[in-house]
């Protein structure tokens, strides 16, 4: 069955915007949730979680996740939930995977305000 084997379970941990929001205030950096990532392929995996976004909502969240062998970096894209201004929000970005289980991820500017987010994860790999 594609898609069927638990490759990880995690955390999210932090976040940091390089701007504030549109009204002024500054995003949240604590931004804890959970996730499981289901490995599709040797380089391809699913990955579904809950988070406390930096808006203060809840936020549900899949992705897709791309990590090519034997190098320390993935690339995810995906959809988020629980944002002010929309039902669904598109997510994504690069990141680089700090030993077994730290990865931080960094995420393009937001069309809204120009923030680029970065964030930082811990998990547990099966």
């Amino acid at each position: 069955m594609p898609c069927a084997k638990l490759a990880a379970v995690g955390l999210h941990l932090v976040s940091w915007h390089s701007a504030p929001m549109d009204t002024g205030e500054a995003y949240e950096w604590l931004t804890p949730g959970a996730y499981l990532r289901f490995e599709c392929s040797e380089q391809i995996s699913t990955q579904a979680g809950v988070f406390r976004n930096s808006e203060g909502g809840v936020s549900l969240y899949g992705a897709a996740v791309w990590e090519p062998s034997k190098l320390p970096i993935f690339i995810a894209a995906g959809g988020a939930s629980g944002y002010r201004d929309r039902n669904l929000s598109p997510i994504g970005g690069v990141g680089v995977k700090a030993g077994e289980h730290v990865r931080f991820m960094l995420a393009p500017p937001a069309p809204r305000n120009g923030s680029w987010l970065l964030t930082a994860m811990w998990e547990i790999p099966f």
